[in-house]
């Protein structure tokens, strides 16, 4: 992850990661978009996701779902 982080930094490319490692999104993204069997069910932003900790994206994924 730390050498993805530092390519994309460098080389100022946008990416799109999927993962099921909730830390990824906190440490690593400045948007999350959560989905439920296909269907997008949360959109988060920058903003957003700042406030977050590790336990509280999953609450809002079950909320969501």
């Amino acid at each position: 992850m730390e050498l993805t982080l530092s390519i994309i930094a460098e080389e100022h490319l946008t990416t799109l990661m999927v993962t099921h490692n909730l830390g990824h999104v906190l440490d690593g993204g400045d948007r999350a978009i959560i989905m439920n069997r296909g269907t997008i069910v949360g959109d988060l932003d920058s903003v957003q996701l700042k406030g977050l900790k590790l336990q509280d994206p999953m609450s809002l994924f079950i909320e969501m779902a």
